[in-house]
């Protein structure tokens, strides 16, 4: 029995020593341990080129599968420049677009794979010509909150007051824009680009465009300022295209100069000697949360006169430099209310001044004029002489 004991014992000492044996090789467990769990692999991360836009801040080179891996990307001139997006690119697995936290760090959980961050970020500068495509120079980089100077209709068929910007095109037969076609904005808390839409210009006789609209809807918009990117193509033919870019500040409310101007009314004997004269100076490049001098400033003047001996009388107003005015003339000492209808009192005092006048200035500044019906002045305390031509009912219906 003592024998049979020993030789038993020597089999389970043997057997042992080979499980342990075994399981070293494995590495599956220790033997007489109770074991250790797998380490995750550690993968490599890829951070972008080097940028003079933007700087990464932060990022490791490496990190385990379901690390938490946090960095930051900022902006060398945020003025002027954008960060579009900001991707992770897995190896063996699809991209995804990050997003960043309230202070701007961006994060995401390591995939099982090595990953690179690409950054897509732009910096702006003025191009005002391309390829064909031009910001007209009398386009206004400044926006006030709210102010209109056209409007378009959206899918709806609804009229929606906007600021309007000319883009002019030196395109061959182009009739359509191409779906293509597109204007953003560099900053959305500013100008988003949902407040922006392209339309082709009036084709007037022609079956062609030689000019686009950009509309910004201005009831959309906050203050601050942005970069305005256009980019136009043809339908016709994708050769003609090209990009201008625009940096636009949008305020609240803007403080308008001003001018002293008079005009100088010849009644030509549709008005006598005594007679109370009114006019009204229609401001027709109104800015809606325009001041002057701290007050809000009106859509129009009016100004009383009586008529001299010689049949001429003065009117004297503060001119917003800049703008271009039309002007209307009544006879008498009281606005007419209503409408101007044939044979109507309204009609026989309302007098209409007659054809274009050109005062000083030159090429370079602009003249003192009145012409098309839009009066504007280039210099301070000028004056211009203009002549009725008729009263509105011999006009309008003899």
């Amino acid at each position: 029995m003592k024998i049979f004991g020993k030789k038993w014992l020597s089999m389970s000492v043997a057997a042992l020593a080979a499980v342990c044996a075994i399981s070293l090789i494995s590495g599956l467990v220790a033997c007489g341990d109770e074991g250790t769990p797998s380490q995750p692999s550690a993968y490599d991360i890829t951070a972008p080129a080097e940028s003079e836009v933007y700087t990464v801040d932060g990022l490791p080179e490496s990190a385990v599968t379901g690390e938490q891996v946090s960095f930051k990307v900022t902006l060398s001139e945020p003025e002027d420049s954008a960060l579009h997006s900001v991707v992770v690119e897995p190896t063996f697995d699809a991209s995804f677009v990050v997003e960043p936290s309230a202070d701007g760090t961006y994060a995401f959980t390591m995939p099982d794979g090595p990953v690179k961050i690409i950054v897509d970020a732009e910096k702006y500068e003025t191009v005002l010509s391309d390829g064909g495509v031009g910001f007209d120079v009398d386009n206004a980089t400044q926006l006030v909150v709210g102010a209109t100077n056209g409007g378009y209709f959206n899918d709806d068929n609804d009229y929606v007051e906007a600021w309007e910007y000319n883009i002019n095109l030196a395109w061959f037969q182009t009739a359509a824009l191409s779906p293509r076609s597109e204007a953003t904005s560099s900053n959305q808390s500013v100008i988003p680009d949902s407040a922006i839409h392209i339309e082709g210009g009036d084709k007037g006789s022609s079956a062609y465009f030689n000019d686009a609209q950009v509309y910004i809807d201005t009831s959309k918009i906050s203050a601050g300022s942005t970069w305005l990117k256009i980019y136009l193509q043809s339908d016709n033919t994708s050769s003609n295209n090209g990009t201008v870019c625009v940096k636009i500040t949008v305020v609240d409310s803007v403080e308008l100069e001003t001018m002293p101007e008079s005009v100088v009314i010849d009644f030509a004997g549709y008005a006598e000697e005594g007679d109370d004269i009114l006019v009204r100076f229609y401001d027709g490049d109104y800015i809606e949360n325009s001041t002057i001098d701290g007050q809000p400033a009106p859509r129009y003047i009016q100004v009383a006169g009586k008529v001299g001996a010689d049949g001429k009388a003065t009117f004297s107003f503060d001119y917003v430099a800049g703008h271009a005015y039309s002007i209307n003339i009544y006879k008498g000492t009281s606005w007419y209310e209503g409408t101007i209808t044939n044979g109507s009192e309204a009609a026989k005092n309302t007098l209409v001044l007659g054809g274009d006048v050109v005062g000083n200035g030159s090429s370079v500044t602009g003249f003192d004029q009145y012409v098309g019906g839009e009066l504007s002045f280039v210099n301070p305390s000028s004056s211009l002489e203009l002549t009725v031509a008729g009263t509105y009912q011999e006009i309008s219906w003899g």
